[in-house]
């Protein structure tokens, strides 16, 4: 019951950042998507470059036992100048992947130990590191829209979470 939870938790809060991405790409514009901050803060692009590099080579790769070669150091400072929507695309086929690869994983999978990025993590706890990965860079590119565009993206129900 505890590995069918952690998969279901980890599937749902990682879409949910996708949703999140999704909104506030809504309100930039493509030019807006690579450009940096400044020289210690890259842009939003490749900040979910990143995010799909993670997600590849933990998961598909780590977990899924795919073919992944990751390049970490372009995901920070590439410039494909692909559109929202090509880059949206990317996204959601990787997450889609990644989920299909968690909810297949059984308790044997969670506790088995891998070897991924030079370290050893069991399923259950490269699971958890991923969702928390994930999350920490969907927070800093709501940030960052929120900051450059000074919007609200709605993301919450103040009302619901008052109760």
């Amino acid at each position: 019951m505890i590995a069918e939870e952690l998969i279901s938790v980890a599937v749902k809060r990682i879409r949910r950042g996708v949703d999140r991405i999704d909104r506030a790409l809504a309100f930039l514009e493509d030019a807006d998507l690579w450009k940096d901050f400044n020289p210690n803060l890259v842009s939003v692009g490749n900040i979910i470059l990143h995010l799909i590099g993670n997600v590849s080579q933990h998961v598909l790769s780590g977990l899924g036992g795919q073919s992944y070669t990751r390049h970490r150091n372009a995901e920070f400072s590439g410039k494909p100048g692909l559109s929202k929507t090509e880059l949206a695309v990317r996204l959601h086929d990787t997450v889609d992947a990644a989920a299909r690869i968690l909810e297949g994983m059984d308790r044997e999978r969670l506790e088995k130990t891998y070897e991924i990025q030079g370290m050893s993590y069991t399923g259950a706890g490269d699971v958890l590191a991923v969702m928390e990965h994930f999350s920490y860079h969907v927070g800093q590119i709501v940030f960052a829209v929120k900051l450059k565009k000074n919007v609200s993206l709605g993301m919450s129900n103040d009302a619901a979470l008052n109760r």
